[in-house]
Parts: C-alpha cells; structure tokens; sequence
C-alpha cells in the first residue's frame, strides 16, 4: 500500500505540476523578457520589480518540484539522502511559491495551486519517518561508528537480505552449492561507503580494488560487515583514484574505506 500511495501521489499530483509550471514558466520568461528591455515609460520599472520577483519564484518553485522528484526516488528506492537540509529547503520553498499564488487568486481557482501541497505533505512525512530533516547533516556513515548503520536500516534490509544474498554468501563467505563442482570464488576485501549523486551506497572491491558489488548502503549486510571490519582511511587516498574514478573529488574524499575479514 505505501508503494502504491508513493505512485499516486507522484501520477496525480507531482507530474500534473510538473507539465502545468512548465507550460507557466514558459509564458513567465517571455513576460520577464519583455519587461527587461530598455524604456523610459515610469510604469516599466514596475514591471521590472516584478518580473524579478517572477524570478525569484520561478527558481523557488522549480527548487520544489525537483525536491518532490527527488524524494520519490529516494522513497521509492528506500534510500536515505545524504542532505536532508536540501530536502527541506526544498519543500519549504515550493510550499512558500503555493502559499503566495494561493493568497494572490481568487477562491474559485486557488484549488490549483493547493494541489502540490499533497505531495509537500505526503512525501515530506514519509521521508521524516526515516531520516530526521533537522540536525547535523552526514555525508556518510562516520568510521569511528560503524554500527550506527544499523540504526538508520529501513524496510530495504528486508528486501536486502533476499536481493543481497550473493553479498553475503558470496563475495563475503562464499559456501559451495550441493552437489556441484565450482572453482573458489575470491573474497572481498574492501568495503567502500560513499556518496553517489545524493545516494549512500556500499561498494565491495577485491584485494586488487576491483569492484565485485555495489548495494544500498542502508542494508542490514552492511551494518554487519562493518561491526567486523577495520576502519582503512578515506576513498581520497591516492590508490583509490581509478577504482573511484566515477565520483568526484569531494565524494571521494568524504568515502570510508574498510578492510574485511577473510
């Protein structure tokens, strides 16, 4: 049922706005232009005021919709946010824009610009649920507190444990399958917890950093594969460059490295 509702409140709501700002914004930015040209008419400096504050909440609104996209993939996904502040950011300026247009229309039609609120509510409660919106921001689980992972674990370790079993009995501890012959697989021996793009992931990397596995960082099998590791530095040592070349430095150099057990 809470996936269910995730998907009608993104169908109903978050992509009916999405198209109606759109078709909005385009008629805005053609007003804003043609307010912005050089006159001497007095009135135009009115317009001029208020095609900036046209600015201000074309941006604010935007800000809004992209955080209602990106919660319902975070959401949907079971994923926690490694900026919370930019959630909420995010939702109070969307809400400020509706409230405004809300006050400034007639009754009759104000309905319309209620409408994204829904979605402010439903998924700004959903996501509260799991990740506080208030207090210190974290980049990525600390190294010095490797089982407060398990703390943050969701309704994904759940379905982690079946989808993530090739980790576990895999590339961990692999155990031979009944009645067949297969070769050794090797172990991993790095686990890497790092940001992606807003999402917290765990990368597994052979002896040789190649990587063998990726997964939610969220999962119940990373909160016990770090109450057994050693802490090993960040991903912005110098021999992690390759292996990480797809994040950033900034990503890189907020990443944990932790050596596992063989």
């Amino acid at each position: 049922m809470r996936r269910l509702a995730l998907w009608l409140t993104f169908a109903l709501v978050v992509l009916p706005t999405t198209l109606v700002s759109l078709v909005f914004s385009l008629f805005g930015i053609g007003w804003m232009t043609d307010s912005l040209r050089p006159s001497t008419d007095p009135m135009d400096d009115r317009h001029r005021l208020a095609s900036l504050l046209l600015l201000g909440a074309l941006v604010a609104g935007w800000f809004g919709i992209a955080t209602l996209w990106r919660l319902f993939i975070l959401l949907k996904r079971d994923w926690l946010s490694t900026r919370p502040h930019e959630v909420l950011a995010g939702l109070l300026a969307g809400s400020a824009v509706s409230v405004a247009l809300i006050v400034m229309t007639p009754t009759a039609v104000a309905f319309v610009y209620a409408w994204p609120l829904l979605a402010v509510l439903h998924f700004g409660v959903e996501f509260a649920g799991r990740q506080p919106l208030f207090g210190k921001e974290r980049a990525v689980w600390p190294a010095t507190d490797p089982a407060g992972v398990g703390s943050r674990t969701t309704s994904a370790s759940r379905r982690g444990r079946r989808r993530d079993t090739a980790m576990s009995n895999g590339f961990g501890n692999e155990l031979p399958r009944a009645h067949r012959n297969t070769s050794p697989r090797a172990h991993a021996r790095y686990l890497v917890v790092i940001d992606s793009g807003g999402f917290v992931v765990a990368r597994l990397f052979l002896e040789s950093l190649e990587q063998v596995g990726e997964f939610d960082a969220a999962t119940e099998e990373v909160a016990q594969m770090l109450a057994r590791a050693r802490a090993d530095g960040h991903g912005g040592d110098p021999r992690w460059d390759r292996a990480l070349a797809g994040h950033s430095a900034a990503e890189r150099a907020q990443a944990r490295v932790y050596v596992l057990e063989i």
